[in-house]
């Protein structure tokens, strides 16, 4: 259940970051339109953003519920929700649901856009926040055996205690690339890497 805004009387702070989904590297000039929605889902803009060279908002301020029902136990949802729809040039747009914002706190939130050319292989859904477990009835968890069958056999070994190795596997490209593999000894993969 979404909270009611009739009550609200305390602020909290939200901020921004957009980056490239695919590498953390800054978006800037993204536009960012955040969206209040009322008890019948109807959409309402309050305020529009732009990332500056770093891909971060500046914090902008939003009304919450009072604080102490964070401190009351029984009382609403202590947190107000927002929508926001992401927009920049070269990437597909971005939309995240139910943007959790608690009084007298801020709110860091992450954008990772889709560069359009990869966007353009797969479907665009809209990323919605799941409520607070306190707030929201979810099913009851599966429950599992407390002793579980050992997976079959896979070609490695699981050691009883650690064992420092004499040569590493360096692979030299990202995980899923066709790239070479060198093999280092262990000291001289340390010594380089602590330089």
């Amino acid at each position: 259940m979404r909270s009611t805004f009739s009550n609200q009387i305390d602020k909290g702070r939200l901020q921004f970051a957009a980056t490239q989904n695919n590498r953390a590297r800054p978006v800037s000039d993204a536009r960012i339109s955040i969206f209040r929605v009322d008890g019948n889902k109807n959409q309402t803009q309050i305020e529009e953003l732009t990332t500056d060279t770093s891909g971060q908002t500046t914090e902008i301020e939003l009304p919450t519920p009072p604080l102490d029902y964070s401190l009351i136990p029984g009382s609403p949802m202590p947190y107000a929700q927002y929508n926001i729809r992401v927009t920049a040039d070269g990437f597909a747009p971005l939309a995240i649901n139910d943007i959790q914002v608690l009084p007298d706190s801020l709110a860091l939130q992450g954008c990772p856009l889709m560069p359009e050319e990869i966007a353009a292989q797969q479907e665009a859904e809209a990323i919605t926040i799941d409520h607070h477990t306190l707030y929201y009835e979810y099913p009851p968890k599966t429950p599992e055996d407390s002793v579980k069958s050992l997976p079959p056999p896979t070609g490695f070994v699981v050691l009883d205690r650690v064992v420092v190795p004499e040569t590493i596997v360096v692979h030299d490209g990202p995980p899923d690339a066709k790239a070479p593999n060198y093999y280092l000894p262990f000291r001289d993969y340390i010594k380089e890497t602590h330089r």
